[in-house]
């Protein structure tokens, strides 16, 4: 099967490298939420309605396993690191210096108290994070639905991707649940897991 993930996808799969896995935030409002969403009929459905404001939208995203999070305007690098199961987001044009290796430490330098932000649910091994304005183009969206549709996940993945998402995979087999936070003046956001009530 063309999606299925084993323990070596970091190195062998579709996925951008890191220097070049990124996303346009053109209002900073971003989006991360898992693949599957995107081509859930009663989710588009929902974002769809006139009336939805900001906050709603972000209840909506929650309550279907994303997160919407602000940050600065801009291009936005989203760095993984398979062996801490860590995200991270860092704005294109910071001068903060995040190494691959240990991203965890870095992290731990910058705040002793992170931010929560929100959860992120993974079902199917891929994460998304977009902008709000590229959630609200309704051609991307429906070509990525119809891609997913007909079983052309690669595809739909490199499609996001060419709109200016970014897709990235996941870190357990069976799902993950991840939080977002901010930490201290760091440009941008982290991923990891963190079990909470």
């Amino acid at each position: 099967m063309e999606d299925q993930y084993t323990e070596n996808d970091n190195q062998q799969s579709d996925e951008a490298p890191i220097q070049t896995a990124w996303f346009e935030a053109p209002s900073g409002q971003i989006v991360i939420i898992d693949q599957f969403m995107l081509s859930n009929r009663q989710f588009l459905d929902a974002t769809r309605k006139s009336e939805l404001t900001e906050e709603a939208l972000k209840t909506l995203v929650a309550r279907y396993g994303g997160a919407v999070i602000s940050l600065q305007p801009g291009r936005y690098h989203v760095k993984r690191n398979p062996y801490e199961s860590l995200l991270v987001v860092v704005n294109d044009n910071s001068e903060t210096e995040v190494d691959d290796q240990p991203l965890v430490e870095d992290m731990q330098n910058l705040a002793s108290v992170p931010t929560l932000l929100g959860h992120v649910f993974i079902d199917t091994r891929c994460v998304v994070f977009m902008s709000i304005e590229l959630l609200a183009n309704q051609a991307v969206i429906d070509e990525h639905f119809a891609l997913r549709t007909a079983h052309r996940d690669k595809q739909a993945r490199d499609f996001l991707r060419a709109q200016g998402a970014c897709v990235r995979y996941g870190f357990k087999v069976k799902g993950d649940e991840l939080s977002v936070f901010k930490l201290g003046d760091f440009p941008g956001v982290a991923l990891w897991e963190d079990h909470h009530d």
